[in-house]
C-alpha cells in the first residue's frame, strides 16, 4: 500500500476529528490529511480485506489523536475511560493491589476480552500477572494518529480475545520533519465537601484550596523520507514524570468511610472508621472467666491501656486511609523506530520497534500483626509485670507459668513506616516483515513479531508472620527481655504495653518480598491480499479477499521470594506462588468482501462481508490440543447514498489465559461482607448455619470492618475456551457532508464463560438458596480463637477458583453524532458519543439463577455501570487557527446492587442509605488553542471547570473495586485537571 507522503507536518489549530464521533465518510474520516492521501486500497479496523474506501459493515468510533492533546491525557487510560464503551479498570488511582500496568474494558466485559492492537497486530500482555490485558503505558501517544474501537465479537479477523471488541491505535507512521512536545499538568482542588464534619470530629480536614500532583510528558519525534519517498523512518523518544498523591490531601478521602448505622441518607451515614488491626494492640478470644479474673467487662475484643485494657470501640480502628496514594506516581521512558523501504514492488521490507522502561511505586498503610490467632507464653515478662491485666485476660490462672495461650493478637506496625511496592517493567516489541505485489490484484503481507516484560516488583516494609510468632514468645526479665527461640536476631516484640515495641523489634519482624517476572509473546503471520478478478452482474467492485495463518506463543514465568512462596508477608492475605506456563495456537483464516448491488436504484451499495478462522490450541502439561472455529457475517446496504443500513454476526473465542491456566491455588483476599459476622447478623441463625456457623457461634464472629475476606483462587488446566455470540445492527445517516448521524444496537454473550463465580455471590446464594454446590464451598475456620471466621485464620475461606462457569451477557446501543458548521470566516463543530446500556446479565452456574448490573454497582457488581453516558464537545475556531473546546462529559446515575428487587442481587441491610445511589455527574472541560507562529501551537486546558467532588461510598459497598471512598476511573476524583502545552515543528 502507498500512501502519500506529506512534505510537511505542521502543527495547526485547524479543525481536526473531535471526536468521540463517529467516522463514517472520507470526508470526516481523513479531513484535511485526506485529501493528499491516495485511493490506494486500504485495509479498515475489523476487517483483513483492502478496500477503496474507509467503510465497514461493523460499527467503529474514532478518536483523533489531537483529542490526547485536547483533554490534556498524557495517558491513554485516561481518554479511553472517558468514552462511554469502556469501564475502568487498572489506572493509575488504584494502589492497594495495583500491578503497574493500565487496561482497558470495553462494555465491562473485562480486560482479558478486550484485544488491543497497534496498527493492527496484536499488542503482547502486560505485566506478569498472566492475563492476557495489553498495557497501554506501553503506547506512545505522541505518535497515535486515531484510536478505532470496534464493537462485537472480532475473533475471526484477529483471533482469540477479541470477544467484547477491539481497540486499535493507530500510528502516525508517515510523519516527517522534527517534532518537540511538551506539557505541564497538575490538579486544584477546594475542600469544602460536607464530610468534613464527620471527619472533624476524630481528625483535622485539610481546609481550602490544594495542589496537588505535578506532572510533565516531554516527546520527540523526527521522520524522514527514503530515497525519493520510496521509505520512510520515524524515530520517537518520550518521558513522563508524575508525583504521587495521597489521600490525605482531600477532605473526602482523609479518612474511611464506615457505616454509622443511622441510614438517615445523610451525611450522618458515615463515620471515620478502618481497620480493626490499629495502632494501639487489640486483643481477642478472651474468655467470660479470663475476662472476670482480670476484672475486664466481658467484650469480643479488647484495647490495651497504659494501666491494662478496655473494651475495644470502633473508634480504635486504625485508619489506612492518609497513606494511601489517590495516584501512583511513576515515570516512563519510551522510545522506537518505524521503518519500511520499497526495494521493489514486489519487495518492502518494514521494521518496528518499541520499547518501554516504567516505574510506579504503590504506597498504603503500614503493615502489622493482623487481628488473629498467635500464642504467647504465660511467663513472658511483657504480661507477668509489664500488664498483668492482659496477662491474667489470656493465660488465666496460668500467668506466670511455661503454659502457652492462645490470643487474637492484633498491632499495625506504625513503627516500621508504610507499604511500599516498587513496581518496575522493562519491555520491548520488535516486528519485521516484508511486503509487496505479487500481481497487478495481489500483494502479500509476512512478518515475525516478538514482545518481552521484564519484572522486578519489591514489596517493602511488609512484617514476617514468622518472627513475631517468634518475637512474641520472650523470657527473661522485663528489664532484659530476650526471646526463647535463643535466634540471636531475634529482638522481643512488647505488643502489651503502650508504645512498648521498639525499634529494634519493629526492624526485626519487617521484611521486603520479591517478584520477579518475564512475559513472552512469539507471533509469526502471514496474508495474502487481493480480489478474485470477477464481479457479480449487479456490481461494479470485484470481489476482494484476503487469507492466510498464523502462529502464536504465549510463556510466563514468575519467581516469587520464599517469603512470598510461603505466605509469611502478613500484609500480602496468603502466598504468592509461582507461575510456569506457556500455550500455543494455530490459525487458519480467510475473509471475502462480495459487492451484490451497487449504483442501482435504491441499491447505491449492497456488499457482504465473510470471514472464517480456524484455531488449534496447545497448552503445556494440558489435556491435549483442542480446535475452534470462529466466524462472521456482515453487510452494508445503501439505499441512497446519504443512508447506510449494516449489520452483523459473529461468533468469538476466548482461551484461558496462562494465569487462568497455570495459577497455583492458594488462599487470599476477596472485598466484601460475611452476612453471618457481627452481633445482629444480616442473615438469620438457620441461613447462617448453611455456611458452617454454629448456634454457640451465631452473634459471637468478628466482622472484618475492612470488608476484606479469604477466598481460595488458583487456575485450572481443565479449562476449556469461552464463545461468545454477538450481532449489531444500526445506520449511518449523512444527509450532508458536514453532518452525521449513526446508531447502532449490540447484543453480546459469553458462554462456558471462563471466571470465578464470585466468592460473595457464594455466600449470598448459600444464605439465599441453601444449594448445597454454593454451602459446599464455604470453609469456617476450626482454629483457636477464630472459630467460625472467614478471616481471622486462613483455615477460613470461600473456595472461589477459576472454572468454566455460566455467561455474561451485555447489550445496548451507541450513538455517535457529528456536524460542522460555519460561521462567517469561523467554524463550529459538534459532536457526541452516547452509549446506553439496556442490560447487562450475568449467569454463574449454567442454567443456574442470572442478575442485571445494568445501572448498578456493589459488591457484586463491582464498577458502577451507568444505563447512559455520554461526552459531547463543541468546537468554535477561527480563520487565524485560534480554537476553542467545550466539553460535556455525562456519567449517569446507579444504584447499590443490593437494592435491587432481584433477589439474587438484593441484600437488605448491606448499606447505608447514603451508599443506595450514586447520582449522576456532569463534568465539563475547556481547552484553548493558540497558533503562536506558523510551526508553534500553544494549549491550554481544565478539566472537571466546577471542581466537582466525586459521589462517596462507603467501605461496606465500596470494596475491592475502588479507592478514598469513591471509583476512581469513573469519576473525576482529583479536582480540577490544569494543564499547558506547546508543540513545536522543525
Amino acid at each position: 500500500m502507498k500512501i502519500a507522503r506529506l512534505s510537511k507536518f505542521k502543527y495547526t489549530a485547524a479543525p481536526v476529528a473531535l471526536g468521540l464521533a463517529l467516522i463514517s465518510t472520507p470526508s470526516f474520516a481523513q479531513d484535511n490529511a485526506g485529501e493528499e492521501a491516495d485511493s490506494a486500497p486500504i485495509v479498515v479496523t475489523g476487517s483483513l480485506v483492502k478496500r477503496p474506501n474507509e467503510e465497514s459493515a461493523a460499527p467503529v468510533t474514532v478518536v483523533g489523536g489531537e483529542d490526547f492533546k485536547g483533554q490534556g491525557a498524557t495517558k491513554v487510560e485516561d481518554l479511553l475511560n472517558s468514552l462511554p464503551q469502556v469501564l475502568a479498570t487498572q489506572n493509575s488511582g488504584v494502589s492497594n493491589g495495583a500491578d503497574g500496568t493500565a487496561t482497558v474494558s470495553l462494555r465491562g466485559l473485562g480486560t482479558s476480552r478486550t484485544l488491543v492492537l497497534v496498527d493492527g497486530r496484536r499488542l503482547m500482555p502486560g505485566g506478569i500477572g498472566g492475563g492476557a490485558a495489553a498495557d497501554l503505558n506501553f503506547i506512545p501517544s505522541a505518535l497515535i494518529s486515531s484510536v478505532e474501537i470496534l464493537t462485537g465479537g472480532a475473533s475471526s479477523t484477529y483471533g482469540a480475545d477479541a470477544v467484547a471488541g477491539v481497540v486499535n491505535f493507530k500510528m502516525n507512521r508517515e510523519f516527517q520533519g522534527v517534532r518537540v512536545d511538551g506539557q505541564y499538568s497538575m490538579y486544584q482542588h477546594n475542600n469544602n465537601n460536607e464530610v468534613r464534619s464527620i471527619v472533624n470530629s476524630r481528625f483535622s480536614a485539610p481546609e481550602g484550596s490544594t495542589i496537588n500532583g505535578g506532572a510533565y510528558d516531554v516527546s520527540l519525534a523526527i521522520g524522514s523520507s527514503l530515497a525519493d519517498d520510496r521509505g520512510n523512518i520515524v524515530a520517537y523518544a518520550g518521558l513522563r514524570h508524575e508525583n504521587a498523591i495521597t489521600q490525605d490531601k482531600y477532605d473526602y478521602s482523609i479518612c474511611t468511610l464506615n457505616p454509622s448505622g443511622q441510614n438517615t441518607g445523610g451525611i450522618a451515614d458515615f463515620f471515620c472508621g478502618g481497620s480493626g488491626t490499629p495502632a494501639v494492640t487489640r486483643i481477642g478470644g478472651i474468655s467470660a472467666a479470663n475476662a472476670a479474673l482480670a476484672g475486664l467487662p466481658t467484650a469480643s475484643s479488647y484495647t490495651i491501656t497504659s494501666t491494662g485494657a478496655r473494651p475495644f470501640v470502633s473508634s480504635d480502628q486504625f485508619n489506612f486511609a492518609p497513606a494511601n496514594y489517590f495516584r501512583r506516581p511513576s515515570t516512563r521512558y519510551t522510545a522506537g523506530v518505524m521503518a519500511d523501504y520499497e526495494i521493489s514492488e514486489n519487495f518492502n521490507p518494514y521494521l518496528d520497534v518499541m520499547f518501554m522502561d516504567y516505574s510506579t511505586e504503590a504506597q498504603i498503610a503500614p503493615s502489622g500483626a493482623f487481628f488473629g490467632p498467635r500464642t504467647v507464653n504465660c511467663n513472658n515478662p511483657f504480661l507477668t509485670t509489664g500488664n498483668p491485666t492482659v496477662g491474667r485476660a489470656i493465660c488465666g490462672a496460668a500467668l506466670g507459668t511455661a503454659a502457652t495461650a492462645t490470643a487474637l493478637i492484633g498491632k499495625r506496625n506504625v513503627e516500621g513506616g508504610n507499604r511500599f511496592n516498587d513496581i518496575g517493567f522493562n519491555q520491548f516489541r520488535v516486528i519485521t516483515g516484508i511486503k509487496g505485489e505479487i500481481t497487478d490484484n495481489w500483494s502479500y503481507d509476512l512478518y515475525g513479531q516478538f514482545g518481552q516484560i521484564k519484572a522486578a516488583n519489591t514489596y517493602r516494609n511488609d512484617v514476617s508472620s514468622a518472627r513475631i510468632n517468634d518475637a512474641l514468645l520472650v523470657g527473661g526479665t522485663l528489664a532484659n527481655p530476650v526471646c526463647l527461640s535463643g535466634n540471636a536476631a531475634c529482638v522481643p516484640y512488647n505488643v502489651f504495653s503502650v508504645g512498648g515495641v521498639s525499634q529494634g523489634a519493629a526492624d526485626y519482624i519487617g521484611i521486603p518480598l520479591v517478584l520477579t517476572g518475564t512475559t513472552k509473546e512469539t507471533i509469526v503471520n502471514g496474508t495474502v491480499f487481493g480480489d478474485l478478478g470477477f464481479t457479480l452482474p449487479w456490481a461494479a467492485d470485484t470481489v476482494a479477499t484476503a487469507f492466510g495463518f498464523e502462529w502464536r506463543k504465549e510463556e510466563l514465568a514468575t519467581q516469587p521470594d520464599l517469603a512470598y512462596i510461603n505466605g509469611d508477608g502478613a500484609g500480602q492475605g496468603g502466598p504468592t506462588l509461582p507461575i510456569d506456563g506457556a500455550y500455543s495456537v494455530r490459525d487458519l483464516f480467510g475473509e471475502v468482501v462480495v459487492p451484490l448491488v451497487q449504483d442501482k436504484s435504491f441499491f447505491q451499495d449492497l456488499s457482504l462481508e465473510l470471514g472464517f478462522r480456524n484455531s488449534s490450541y496447545s497448552v503445556r502439561g494440558g489435556a491435549g490440543s483442542n480446535s475452534e472455529n470462529t466466524w462472521k457475517i456482515a453487510a452494508n446496504w445503501s439505499p441512497i447514498e446519504l443512508l447506510k443500513l449494516r449489520g452483523s454476526v459473529n461468533r468469538a473465542v476466548r482461551s484461558p489465559n496462562i494465569g487462568e491456566l497455570f495459577s497455583n491455588s492458594s488462599v487470599g483476599l476477596f472485598a466484601g461482607t460475611d452476612p453471618c459476622a457481627g452481633a445482629t447478623p444480616t442473615a438469620t441463625a438457620a441461613q447462617c448455619a448453611l455456611t458452617g456457623v454454629t448456634a454457640a457461634q451465631y452473634g459471637t464472629i468478628l466482622p472484618n470492618s475492612a470488608q476484606q475476606y479469604n477466598g481460595f483462587f488458583g487456575g485450572n488446566l481443565g479449562l476449556s475456551p469461552e464463545k461468545a455470540d454477538s450481532w449489531t445492527a444500526g445506520f449511518v445517516l449523512t444527509p450532508t457532508r458536514n453532518i452525521s448521524l449513526s446508531v447502532d444496537y449490540y447484543d453480546i454473550k459469553v458462554k462456558n464463560a471462563v471466571g470465578t463465580i464470585g466468592a460473595q455471590v457464594i455466600l449470598n446464594q448459600c444464605i439465599a438458596t441453601a444449594d448445597p454446590f454454593f454451602c459446599s464451598k464455604i470453609n469456617r475456620s476450626t482454629a483457636a480463637g477464630a472459630a467460625g471466621s472467614l478471616w481471622l485464620s486462613e483455615s477460613g475461606f470461600v473456595d472461589d477458583r477459576t472454572t468454566n462457569t455460566g455467561s455474561v451477557a451485555t447489550s445496548g446501543i451507541d450513538i455517535n453524532a457529528d456536524a460542522r458548521f460555519e460561521l462567517g470566516t469561523n467554524n463550529v463543530r459538534v459532536s457526541l458519543v452516547g452509549n446506553y446500556v439496556d442490560s447487562f446479565v450475568s449467569q454463574p452456574i449454567t442454567g443456574g439463577f442470572t442478575y442485571d448490573c445494568a445501572g448498578f454497582y456493589g459488591l457484586t457488581c463491582g464498577n458502577p455501570q451507568p444505563t447512559w453516558k455520554h461526552a459531547a464537545k463543541v468546537r468554535f475556531s477561527t480563520a487565524n487557527d485560534f480554537a476553542a473546546t467545550l466539553t460535556w462529559r455525562y456519567v449517569g446515575k446507579v444504584k447499590a446492587d443490593y437494592t435491587s428487587a432481584d433477589p439474587d442481587l438484593n441484600a437488605p441491610g448491606s448499606g447505608p442509605a447514603t451508599d443506595d445511589a450514586l447520582a449522576a455527574e456532569n463534568y465539563f472541560d475547556l481547552l484553548f488553542s493558540v497558533p503562536l507562529k506558523d510551526t508553534i501551537g500553544f494549549r491550554l486546558g481544565v478539566n472537571n471547570i466546577l471542581d466537582n467532588d466525586p459521589p462517596l461510598i462507603s467501605q461496606s459497598s465500596l470494596g475491592g473495586f475502588g479507592n478514598g471512598n469513591t471509583f476512581p476511573g469513573s469519576y473525576d476524583h482529583l479536582g480540577r485537571y490544569l494543564f499547558v502545552g506547546l508543540t513545536a515543528d522543525f
